[in-house]
């Protein structure tokens, strides 16, 4: 088995190569979803689009 300390490191490493619409930002993936949107503005985070809903 790969050590878990190991796994984190190579994941952290990937992560600082992504680029940050495809991290865990916001920015992207299901978060940027019609869904993702109204479920962010019912627990009070502000809309990150900035009226860009066409991004997805």
């Amino acid at each position: 088995y790969v050590p878990f300390d190991e796994v984190v490191e190579s994941l952290n490493h990937i992560g600082r190569m992504l680029s940050p619409k495809l991290r865990e930002t916001a920015l992207g993936g299901l978060a940027v979803t019609k869904t993702g949107q109204k479920i962010k503005k019912r627990l009070g985070f502000k809309d990150t689009l900035n009226g860009n809903a066409d991004l997805y």
